[in-house]
């Protein structure tokens, strides 16, 4: 077997999931020849630990220092910074991962393609990944979902609170890399089946005599733009009637951060040919990178109408509408995005966001994991993904998602507090209360953050650090909800507080809503009273309890009710003959099912 089909073969066991067989062929092939870059990047994506990920890596570079794909990998897997890649001297070397090229949608006059394959657009797709970051740090898609309400016969948490459903656009991206906070998910930057890039797209101009041109072309496609823009510099002053190279210009500008510089560039491309669609695209994204608040419709609107084959306009104006919670228009873009990028995760990605705009929470989660099978570095598909299962009640799922988004997106408040519910529900209170921390070391307004905080810090006998958790919940609107007058109630109790967490409880049942609610009340408040030694009022708590229909009770508190009123009522065999009972602390909130 000769050794380019044995590539071939590794490469398809790769795209397969057959993980050992890629592994033989590629062993095969290093036996052969170790000296080959394309072998080692292959390798390091189905090796099985971090450590031969990174000698992978360093292997290829070794090789070859300008490989864009192994540096940005050993970025993600924190062995380097960004910054330290770029020192590497610079060897210019040709291979190929043999990938065959995607056929362009009809109507492009040219597709930007990769010449070395998929492994070397994960360079592409890190700097779209920046973006989203970006874009949902900054706050993109504002608009309130509300939470499925849990169950109200739960005696822990459920309260309904207000979150942010996830959006992307292109945000403020380009800047950063994402640097893992742990080695657990770093692999994400090896796994060479990505199938979308961010596009450069089609070129309408041909360039037969412009080798600047070629030579910038190439250069983008490394991910090196200085030396890109560069030579898009020199094809401009060769060929100043050709608006492509501008839009080019500008996209190195706008990947780097300079917004007004590329603003600029995507100017000199329309005003050279009004008519050029992509300019119009550039223009909106580097408007709203430098300010995510930008009204870019009417060159969202440009871009689609000069370029209605254009799959990334559609996706971008969606993303555009889906923020201003036009869903209707969202849809239709979607259609359009769908029948031009068909393979694109974006297309998955927007799918569940309007999904989950419109409540369709297990078809939200659907299409994000959909999302994640196409490009598992698509980071806002893992909030997303998070956010459904943690409304849906899958707290371990939503768990893993929102572990992998945060640990790439630190800063993202909300997401570290669906994280600290997530743990929470799942039964792991001490990394509830450690995610809850950073949810409020970043935003210290999330009344959500706070009220599950309290919960973990009862179960784990942290009283006073719970009545402090819950008065803050309280002072951020909670002071009409009976879930956290509860929870304070129970916090003081815990806390040994006994007077205001009598007053609190009489509050809380004030405020319920139901039978189960009641209950809840009716079970913690016969505690208190016990515990301050007021029998009579604490057997009257516990028949209240016992009178409710047994759906509202939770399980085991109709046999502890009548266990307790026998105790209340028979002497217990004592000098003094007194009936009154040991202190009692509150009962922890039930753990949630895994």
């Amino acid at each position: 077997m000769s050794e380019n089909v044995m590539l071939q073969e590794a490469i398809e066991a790769v795209r397969r999931g057959q993980q050992a067989r890629a592994r033989d062929l590629l062993t095969r092939l290093l036996r052969a020849d170790p000296s080959n870059p394309e072998y080692w990047l292959w390798m390091s994506a189905v090796v099985e630990t971090r450590k031969e990920q990174i000698y992978c890596l360093q292997s290829v570079l070794n090789i070859d220092p300008d490989a864009s794909a192994a540096r940005y990998g050993l970025v993600l897997l924190g062995v380097s910074t960004p910054a330290e890649t770029t020192v590497r001297p610079v060897v210019r070397r040709s291979w190929s991962a043999g990938i065959p090229e995607a056929s362009a949608p009809t109507g492009l006059r040219r597709l930007w393609t990769s010449t070395p394959g998929r492994l070397i657009l994960l360079l592409g797709t890190l700097i779209l990944v920046t973006g989203f970051i970006a874009a949902a740090l900054t706050g993109f898609g504002r608009r309130p979902s509300a939470i499925a309400s849990r169950p109200s016969h739960t005696p822990g948490p459920s309260p309904t609170f207000t979150t942010t459903p996830t959006m992307i656009s292109s945000g403020k991206g380009g800047r950063e890399t994402p640097q893992p906070t742990s080695a657990g998910q770093a692999s994400l930057a090896l796994i060479p089946e990505i199938t979308y890039t961010p596009t450069p797209l089609f070129v309408t101009t041909p360039h037969p005599i412009t080798e600047a041109f070629r030579s910038g072309e190439r250069a983008f496609l490394r991910g090196d733009l200085q030396t890109a823009l560069e030579f898009f510099q020199q094809a401009a002053k060769i060929e100043p009637g050709s608006p492509d190279i501008y839009y080019y210009i500008g996209e190195c500008y706008r990947l780097t951060g300079s917004y007004e510089l590329a603003v600029q560039a995507y100017n000199q491309a329309v005003e050279v040919d009004p008519e050029f669609g992509p300019a119009y695209l550039g223009r909106a994204r580097a408007l709203l990178e430098d300010s995510p608040r930008a009204d870019v419709s009417a060159d969202l609107d440009l871009a689609v109408e000069y370029a209605p084959d254009f799959g990334e306009a559609y996706l971008q104006r969606l993303a555009f509408l889906l923020e201003q919670g036009e869903l209707d228009a969202a849809q239709d873009d979607l259609t359009r995005a769908q029948e031009l990028l068909p393979e694109s995760p974006l297309v998955e990605l927007y799918s569940g966001q309007i999904a989950f705009q419109q409540g369709n929470l297990r078809a939200a989660a659907k299409h994000a994991g959909r999302a994640l099978e196409a490009d598992q570095t698509l980071l806002p598909a893992y909030r997303l993904l998070g956010e459904a299962a943690l409304q849906t009640g899958d707290p371990q799922q939503a768990a893993q998602a929102l572990e992998v988004y945060t640990q790439y997106a630190g800063e993202d408040a909300a997401a570290w507090a669906w994280l600290g519910e997530a743990y929470y529900r799942s039964g792991r209170y001490t990394k509830a209360v450690a995610a809850l921390d950073q949810a409020i070391s970043l935003d210290d307004r999330l009344e959500q953050a706070y009220y599950f905080r309290g919960h973990a810090h009862l179960v784990l006998d942290n009283g006073q650090q719970a009545v402090n958790d819950f008065l803050a919940a309280r002072r951020l609107g909670g002071s009409a909800s009976f879930d956290i007058q509860l929870g304070l109630g129970r916090a003081l109790f815990a806390a040994g507080r006994l007077d205001e967490a009598r007053s609190l409880l009489n509050a809380s049942q004030n405020l319920a809503a139901n039978d189960a609610e009641l209950a809840q009340t009716y079970y913690y408040r016969a505690q208190v009273y016990e515990a301050s030694g007021n029998l009579s009022r604490a057997a009257q708590d516990w028949q209240a309890l016992l009178a409710l229909p047994p759906s509202s009770l939770e399980d085991g508190w109709a046999a502890e009710a009548r266990d307790r009123l026998e105790a209340l009522f028979t002497p217990t065999p004592s000098p003094q003959n007194t009936s009154r009972p040991a202190t009692r602390t509150p009962r922890p909130t039930r753990t949630p099912e895994n």
